[in-house]
């Protein structure tokens, strides 16, 4: 037997850790008598000296008194005290058979993601629990990064969205469990990660639960997790990764940060790209040069911005679908002067829908439009599916309590798709404006 030099409790000779206070014991090859106090081999059933039983119970019953015997019996499952008495609750050392040791990265998270996919009880370290976020936080920059690319191919930008629901249903319940574990190591109660819900407060309690370090001796949840380290002969009996290096938290780090610059690149891409043909904005700015919206098309004009041109056809092929696509052109703009939204947005094909976005940003571009006028339209190419116009367009807006006229020019393409045309794509820029 022996005492724990920290809190002075009686334990088994093999004892790892001490069932009362969690100090990790030192490795033993000697022993000493506790009737003579001379030394003996730790195998050693009986003093070679005195003759007395070294086992618990000769022990128990020779030096220590019933009422205060405090005996730890727990060589790989010690115990803790959590009330009056060690015996009264007892928690095992590790509740799962990897919780001991310092895992890799990638080991970690599928420890945490799989064995303890909702596992709310017992402790997370702070170790075990920055390293499961680290990967989570990859995966999920990942999942932003082949929506976009799938976004770029189909020209669809709801596949981001897609993407982001369904890792958000996928990780929420491992992620509440760590972090309701990390909570218990830190010896809070687990309700406290409702506050990872609340807006605004959940960054600061984030970076609470990724800083503050854990409690090293047991607590009411439990010992502590993640503190021994994957020796060679551990990993290969385990199966498992060596314990992690300073650097290779770093290489994850910055594997994240290339791929968050390449997404931030993309969209830059993608927006110049957008440009010189397809329109992104609903309205174009005071700028000399300016992408525009479909909603509004140009219309040179010098001193008379109330000037119509009569069209005229470059090309003329037969009448009946130019026409046709004319009219849906202008059908287009007279739905935006009645404020028939709906009707005008869906007038636009699914490409140039996906190049203007979302129905409401669409829609917001027109808050402060007071009409929109196709003054002139120039045929430069045609066929029955697709026709290409040169057009011009007057805009009038309400800025701050003054009226703006906007005059742009610019190509816009119209296709037919089942007998009915659309817009297919349009660029544009400013011509020139002024307030009345």
């Amino acid at each position: 037997m022996r005492r724990c030099p920290n809190c002075d409790a009686l334990l088994h000779d093999q004892t790892v850790f001490c069932g009362n206070c969690g100090l990790k014991q030192e490795f033993l090859t000697e022993k000493i008598c506790n009737k003579c106090s001379k030394s003996m081999p730790i195998d050693n059933n009986f003093c070679p000296h005195c003759g007395t039983s070294t086992t618990l119970k000769s022990e128990v019953i020779e030096d220590t008194p019933v009422d205060n015997m405090t005996i730890i019996d727990s060589s790989s499952s010690p115990q803790i005290n959590s009330g009056s008495t060690i015996s009264q609750n007892k928690i095992p050392l590790s509740n799962y058979e990897l919780d001991p040791y310092m895992l890799s990265e990638i080991d970690n998270f599928k420890f945490s993601f799989t064995q303890k996919y909702a596992e709310f009880n017992g402790r997370a370290s702070r170790g075990e629990y920055c390293r499961y976020i680290l990967i989570e936080t990859l995966l999920f920059v990942l999942v932003i990064a082949i929506g976009l690319l799938i976004t770029y191919i189909s020209k669809k930008p709801e596949y981001v969205f897609y993407g982001i629901v369904l890792f958000n249903v996928v990780f929420f319940l491992p992620t509440l469990a760590i972090s309701t574990r990390r909570a218990h190591d830190l010896n809070n109660p687990g309700w406290t990660s409702i506050i990872l819900f609340i807006p605004y407060i959940n960054i600061l309690y984030s970076l609470y639960l990724l800083l503050k370090k854990g409690d090293i001796t047991p607590n009411s949840y439990g010992y502590p997790t993640s503190f021994e380290i994957v020796t060679p002969q551990i990993s290969k009996e385990k199966d498992i990764q060596l314990s992690p290096d300073s650097g290779s938290a770093t290489k994850f780090i910055l594997t994240i940060i290339v791929l968050i610059g390449i997404i931030v690149a993309a969209f830059v891409s993608m927006d110049s790209n957008k440009s010189p043909s397809n329109t992104t904005k609903s309205k174009p700015s005071n700028s000399t040069t300016t992408t525009v919206n479909t909603s509004k098309t140009v219309s040179q004009s010098g001193n008379n911005p109330q000037s119509t041109s009569t069209p005229q056809p470059a090309v003329q092929p037969e009448n009946n679908y130019i026409e046709q696509s004319t009219n849906a052109l202008r059908s287009y703009y007279d739905r935006l002067n009645q404020k028939n939204f709906n009707g005008a947005y869906a007038l636009l094909s699914e490409q140039q829908q996906a190049s203007v976005g979302y129905y409401n940003t669409w829609r917001n571009g027109y808050n402060t439009t007071l009409n929109v006028t196709l003054t002139s339209t120039r045929v430069l190419s045609a066929n029955p599916n697709q026709v290409i116009y040169e057009y011009q367009l007057h805009a009038k807006d309400s800025i701050n309590g003054r009226v703006k006229h906007q005059f742009f020019t610019g190509n816009v393409t119209m296709e037919r798709v089942n007998s009915t045309w659309y817009i297919k794509d349009q660029d544009g820029r400013l011509v020139s404006s002024y307030f009345e």
